[in-house]
């Protein structure tokens, strides 16, 4: 099926140009940032006030672990967000090590992330199977001892959905003075420079201007009906703005690797049965499913809660995103389980495709701005490792 001849292309591919990836990685982030600022003289006491020392743009969770970061280093910094609320599509869910040791470092975030995370035994393996009703053909344990006795790390993975994490950080923020604004709530206020310490929501950066002394950035926003821009200068412009990243196109930083490797919909759904049955019989995280009338790979985020995302592929020309209504993908579900249950509730369907690229650099203009996160690179979900 293609599904696995792309899952076998795709971990080889990630295995071969492995190597590069680690040559082609920049200095630490904070080395730049570091450098960056030292460059700029912003600690000289001479920066004028409307000049911001960072510019995050992209309110994901490294532009707000980064924020959290900077502002316990007493480094001034603001954030602007193209959406106008913060998702709650559960997105990514795992997070590995390395992730979770800087989480460590944030006021027990790491630890809440543990405890309110589910219990390990029910997310350690993937399943493979004709149905989740149905035969098993196989299942992997991903989990390792030293996973638990904490041979590498002092921190284990965790399963924790996107959006309950972004909450996490938000709080954190909040915690740190900082303010969520809409543009609605910043009227009359969106022309003042920014200040530090905000979060500014349906602001979308539609050009930057690196030509002078520092970075003028200019983002787009709703007010009153009409479109408005706001001006920002600062010293350092960091873009976390995901895989589709605004920040890398318009400073012309192109991508290396293989495109389009597969389109697939992403079906967020709730089933307290669903759920329930899955802990007493057969609890994982992944299940790969494959049978005569219907293929995809179910993430199980939450069993307790019966929250789960479910991955389909689909082909286009000859399939359109138009063809996933929730009424089909209702369908689809019950092929997938074996059986239909009354309790299906789909929220959210969304497309998306899947690539393996990596940015050509992640610094320009003198380390005055930097991509991170997914704008850096776009992997497939075997190949992100919750970075």
């Amino acid at each position: 099926m293609k599904v696995l001849g792309f899952a076998k292309k795709s971990l080889n591919g990630l295995q071969n140009d492995g190597i590069a990836r680690i040559k082609a990685y920049p200095p630490p982030l904070n080395q730049i940032l570091r450098r960056g600022l030292s460059d700029s003289n912003v600690f000289n006491g001479h920066q004028e006030d409307t000049v911001l020392p960072v510019l995050i743009v992209g309110a994901g969770p490294v532009g707000l672990v980064l924020a959290i970061l900077l502002t316990k280093l007493g480094v001034k910094c603001a954030v602007l967000e193209k959406a106008k609320t913060f998702s709650k599509h559960p997105q990514a869910h795992f997070i590995n090590n390395r992730s979770m040791e800087v989480f460590r470092k944030i006021d027990g975030l790491a630890e809440e992330i543990q405890s309110s995370q589910s219990p390990v035994n029910l997310w350690r393996k993937f399943i493979y199977c004709t149905s989740l009703t149905g035969s098993v053909l196989g299942s992997v344990d991903h989990m390792h001892p030293q996973d638990f006795e904490k041979v590498v790390s002092p921190v284990s993975v965790a399963h924790f959905s996107q959006y309950k994490l972004t909450a996490s950080l938000l709080k954190q923020l909040e915690d740190l003075s900082f303010h969520v604004y809409t543009s609605q709530v910043l009227e009359g206020l969106n022309h003042r420079p920014l200040k530090g310490r905000e979060i500014l929501l349906g602001h979308e950066c539609v050009s930057i201007d690196a030509t002078g002394q520092c970075v003028k950035a200019t983002a787009a926003f709703l007010e009153e009906g009409k479109y408005m821009q706001k001006n920002v200068q600062c010293n350092i412009l960091v873009g976390t703005d995901g895989a589709g990243s605004t920040v890398r196109k318009l400073v012309g930083i192109d991508l290396r690797g293989e495109r389009n490797l597969q389109n697939l919909v992403s079906v967020h759904f709730l089933s307290r049965d669903l759920g329930q049955y899955l802990l007493n019989e057969r609890p994982g995280m992944l299940f790969f499913i494959f049978n005569t009338e219907a293929i995809g790979v179910l993430v199980a985020h939450d069993l307790k809660q019966g929250e789960f995302v479910l991955q389909i592929p689909f082909y286009p020309p000859q399939q359109n995103l138009e063809d996933f209504t929730p009424k089909i993908c209702k369908k689809l579900i019950f092929k997938l389980i074996g059986q239909e249950l009354s309790d299906i509730d789909v929220i959210d369907i969304k497309p998306w495709v899947m690539h393996a690229e990596v940015a050509e650099k992640f610094v320009c203009n003198g380390n005055r701005i930097i991509l991170a996160g997914d704008a850096a690179h776009r992997f497939p979900p075997a190949g992100g490792f919750g970075q």
